[in-house]
């Protein structure tokens, strides 16, 4: 054998290792990304019911009338506009905050004005700190598949070949 056909068939060798190793990256990159859509859907039901429970705890608050604050007010008129049915990774922040900011205006109102003895608060507390156990153990889901996408997005060898597909950076949730 000629010194050329060793190098020819160790440069083919090499390159259906890096092949079958870059399909293989691949693959699980696809999994971890499969995976976080998932974990985005399951958020977006957990939001969807919050946000029921907060703008029914909103309608009913005014039904007593009582005068809220306009910040109140703003925040639920905000809090109504969320869509949930389109909601992206990168949407996932913003939406908790605004949430967990009408939840505490309400929940701060209700004390001031002694709601939290009612039946109405008490059912809806329990739902919402429900609400929340849920979120923040698929939230801790999320961040360790997060994780693992990232860790297969940043394959040396790879890198740039997933960047060109358009494998970008998710970042993880709060």
């Amino acid at each position: 054998m000629e010194w050329r056909q060793i190098l020819l068939y160790t440069l083919c060798i090499l390159l259906s290792i890096y092949t079958i190793f870059f399909f293989y990256c691949l693959e699980s990159l696809i999994t971890f990304r499969t995976r976080l859509k998932k974990r985005t859907k399951a958020i977006a039901v957990i939001f969807s019911e919050k946000k029921a429970i907060l703008l029914s705890l909103f309608a009913w608050i005014e039904t007593q009338g009582l005068n809220q604050e306009e910040a109140i007010r703003e925040s639920a008129a905000k809090v109504r506009w969320i869509n949930l049915d389109t909601m992206k990774m990168k949407d996932i922040q913003s939406v908790a905050a605004s949430l967990a900011d009408l939840q505490k205006r309400l929940l701060l109102f209700a004390n001031a004005h002694d709601l939290m003895q009612q039946d109405v608060f008490i059912r809806a507390h329990d739902g919402l700190t429900d609400l929340d156990a849920n979120y923040r153990r698929t939230a801790a889901i999320f961040n360790s598949d997060v994780g693992g996408y990232e860790y297969w997005r940043k394959a040396p060898l790879f890198r740039v070949w997933f960047w060109i597909d358009g494998f970008r950076a998710i970042s993880r949730l709060a």
